[in-house]
Parts: structure tokens; C-alpha cells; sequence
């Protein structure tokens, strides 16, 4: 079952079209992540899809439901917005009580706390807020999208203002939802940690998407030729040099530096003929690294500049 089908969704305002007819669906148990500069629309993207904003056009269907059902919907979803407002004299199971009452999802206190200590605040339940840092605020907010067993999850930058040590735990809290079937829409600016939670990848630019897909399929989009560094052994420097000519009639581009060589290709097909070539000339091949295209590259790509 499709958790969420966006079709030719669109907001303008006065002076801007801050989203540009996106579409795209989400598959049961997928985390996708929403990529862009800021003021490309991440944001007013997310607002819409959870019915804080309300489209200029477009259809939206989560959860098999029409998005004019918006008010069912959202018992069964949870968010965290870009900027949660909390009230400081309240402590974080109060919070959290009040923002299940305003869901309208009826939830026991110790499944309450337990959602608390799933994202490191079990010892802090009962301190008022107002005390709390960006970071633990942060922390509450997801806890209080995750109030009522959600099916699809919104998160827009879950992992920003947190240590080190709280945003692994946030990513593996992540994981293990998606591993239970729950569905996560997410933003981030950090690139490193979508490349390790993320199934799918759409990349918004002045609020159109330009590119979507799995990681591999962006990876191969991007890549113009395969860049390899191999660190060899030769017994023989006449065989060596033998080695690097044939090289250099394979490759588009060979430097050796000892004991590596890098070469660039235009196909793959071509490594296993390298290896060949190595045995024959009595090379000895201790590894072959590939040089992988990272999301920070292409996110970067020129044509987004």
C-alpha cells in the first residue's frame, strides 16, 4: 500500500511559488528524505502534506484517506514542524499527556513515558520545560510525534541541535520505526545521515524537484566515469612498466604513484580485465578501492547551483 501519493502539488503566494507542481509517492515502511537549500521549499512542503498549510493545487492521499479528510488523517500520523512551541511551565510527560488529548488519541502514561525514553528523556519527565536546551526540546518533539502508534511519521530536521550521542540514538529510533512498518518523511541538512537511513532521495530546487530516487539510482545518474585506486606489488620493474602501458590503453586516464595507481574509466566492464593484465605481468594486487560518488557531490552538482 502507498502511505502517501502527492500529485502536482503546488503553494504560491503573493510574489513567490514556493512549491512548484511536485509529485511523488511513498511506499509503506520507506524512509525518504526531502533535500534542498534552504528556501526550496522543504519546509512548506512538509506543512502541507500534515495540514498545517493548505495547497494552492494539487491532490494529496495519505494513508488510502483524500486529504479533505485531513482531520481523520491526523490520528493517524505524527509530526515534528521545523519550530515546536511548548509551554514552559509544563514538564514533558504534562506535554505529552496535553498533546494526546489535542490528537485526540487516548494513551496511557506509562506508554507515554516509555516514548520518552525512546528518544533519551526518561530521566527528565517530570522537569519543566522552560529548563530544558534546543536539544532536548528537540527530543520532546519527536516523542510527541510519535503519540498514537503513527503509520506515517513527518520529521523536519529530527536531528538538528543534537550531541553526537542523541542524534545516533534518534537515527536508530528511526530505523527500528521503519523497520516496524511506519513510514518516515524527513528533512535534513546533514547529508551523511540520510546517505545511511534513507531509502529513496528527492531533491528540491526553487520548490520543483530535480532529482528522486534510491541512493545507487542518484549515484549513477551523476556519475560521469569510474574513478579506481589499486595498491599492487611488482617484483619486476620491466613487468611494471608493462603493466601501467596496458593500462593506459584501457583507461582514459592512469597516474601511478607507488605503490598506487589511480585510474579513470568509462566502464566497469573494464576492471576485471585489469586484474587479468596484473596476473599476467606478475603484479601483485592487494586491493582495489572504487571511488564512490557521495550525496554531498551531488547534491552540489552544478546544475543546482
Amino acid at each position: 500500500m502507498k502511505a502517501l501519493i502527492v500529485n502536482q502539488l503546488s503553494k504560491e503566494y503573493k510574489t513567490k511559488k514556493a512549491v512548484d507542481d511536485i509529485s511523488f509517492s511513498l511506499e509503506t515502511g520507506e524512509v525518504f528524505a526531502l533535500l534542498g537549500r534552504n528556501g526550496a521549499g522543504k519546509s512548506t512542503t512538509i506543512n502541507m502534506l500534515s495540514g498545517i498549510l493548505t495547497p494552492t493545487s494539487g491532490t494529496i492521499e495519505i494513508l488510502n484517506t483524500p486529504y479533505r479528510h485531513m482531520n481523520k488523517i491526523k490520528q493517524r500520523i505524527g509530526v515534528l514542524p521545523d519550530n515546536s512551541n511548548y509551554y514552559n511551565e509544563m514538564t514533558a510527560i504534562q506535554h505529552m499527556k496535553f498533546f494526546a488529548r489535542v490528537k485526540g488519541v487516548s494513551a496511557r502514561k506509562d506508554s507515554l513515558v516509555d516514548l520518552l525514553e525512546s528518544v533519551g528523556l526518561g530521566e527528565d519527565l517530570g522537569r519543566k520545560v522552560g529548563q530544558f536546551s534546543l536539544g532536548m526540546r528537540k527530543k520532546l518533539g519527536i516523542a510527541q510525534a510519535l503519540i498514537g502508534s503513527p503509520e506515517l511519521i513527518f520529521l523536519d530536521e529530527p536531528t538538528s541541535t543534537l550531541d553526537v550521542e542523541s542524534a545516533l540514538q534518534i537515527r536508530q529510533l528511526i530505523s527500528t520505526l521503519a523497520s516496524q512498518g511506519i513510514t518516515i518523511f524527513m528533512t535534513s541538512h546533514n547529508l551523511e545521515e540520510i546517505e545511511r537511513i534513507c531509502d529513496r532521495v528527492a531533491i528540491l530546487n526553487h520548490g520543483k524537484i530535480e532529482k528522486m530516487g534510491t541512493l545507487e539510482q542518484l549515484r549513477e545518474a551523476h556519475t560521469r566515469s569510474i574513478n579506481i585506486t589499486i595498491k599492487y606489488q611488482a617484483s619486476d620493474q620491466s613487468q611494471e612498466s608493462l603493466w601501467l602501458d596496458r593500462l593506459q590503453q584501457m583507461a582514459g586516464a592512469v597516474q601511478c604513484k607507488t605503490p598506487y595507481v589511480e585510474i579513470e574509466l568509462d566502464e566497469e566492464e573494464v576492471i576485471p580485465e585489469i586484474v587479468q593484465t596484473a596476473v599476467e605481468c606478475k603484479i601483485r594486487i592487494y586491493s582495489i578501492e572504487r571511488e564512490r560518488v557521495s550525496l554531498e557531490n551531488i547534491f552540489l552538482d552544478e546544475k543546482l547551483a
